[in-house]
């Protein structure tokens, strides 16, 4: 008799155990319908979904949109391995995600004022990013140069004034003043320097070509119409940052 009255009372304890469990699931749904479990069955699923639909709109849950996503994309990492799955490269793998970060190396918009909105981290090369809104609605990501803070206006354009971040053809820079993201060719987008501290320096002025000597001491005759941004290349101070895991190095 004592057994059957203690396995009752477990059944009763359970019973009102559970009770509270699911009034307090049912109340942190209220509060934030992403909580909700998600069914099993097909026709479940479109019922919950439903529901969930006109929770979010009572309770006013909205949507983060997190990053920018049209000046991103997935970058995939090969882990060594080729197309059929096979290793061809050893001791490579793991490491952290990464995002591309579409760059506009043309600073193709002439003769808008752009308004330098922050200065990024991008994990794809050793140089700082810079995220640039113009007046028609337009956001794009440069190369940031040193200097270069918050709140700037910058421009590019055979008009443009000569200031650090603005973008001109290199006939109009004067002669000694640094410059990166060089185009060799013009339309086809800087090519030279563009890694973290590198610039360019002007030395000769022709007709149609400007030599252009670089960090290393290499010259190069370019053709006066290509366009170069003006300043040094923004990098992390010190160098790169310590790497205090193996990941990050992959």
């Amino acid at each position: 008799m004592a057994v059957l009255l203690r396995r009752l009372l477990k059944k009763t304890a359970r019973g009102s155990q559970k009770a509270r469990v699911r009034e307090l699931r049912s109340s942190q749904e209220d509060i934030n319908p992403l909580l909700a479990p998600k069914p099993k069955s097909k026709m479940r699923r479109e019922t919950h979904r439903e529901a969930r639909d006109v929770k979010r709109e009572n309770v006013g849950v909205q949507e983060s949109t997190g990053r920018i996503t049209k000046l991103t994309q997935k970058c995939v990492q090969t882990g060594g391995r080729n197309h059929q799955g096979v290793t061809t490269v050893f001791h490579r793998g793991g490491g952290n995600k990464k995002l591309y970060r579409i760059i506009d190396f043309k600073r193709s918009l002439f003769n808008h004022p752009a308004l330098v909105k922050k200065i990024e981290y991008d994990p794809n090369r050793t140089s700082y990013i810079a995220l640039v809104s113009y007046r028609n609605g337009m956001i794009s990501y440069i190369l940031a140069p040193k200097n270069l803070s918050v709140g700037d206006q910058i421009c590019a354009g055979p008009t443009a004034e000569i200031m650090v971040g603005s973008a001109l053809p290199v006939a109009r820079v004067p002669v000694g003043t640094p410059i990166h993201n060089i185009e060799l060719k013009p339309g086809r987008g800087g090519q030279l320097m563009r890694a973290a501290g590198a610039y360019a320096k002007i030395i000769k002025k022709d007709r149609d070509n400007v030599v252009v000597r670089l960090n290393s001491g290499k010259l190069y005759s370019i053709p006066s119409q290509s366009m170069a941004t003006v300043g040094e290349v923004a990098g992390a101070p010190g160098g790169r940052p310590a790497l205090t895991k193996a990941g990050q190095s992959r």
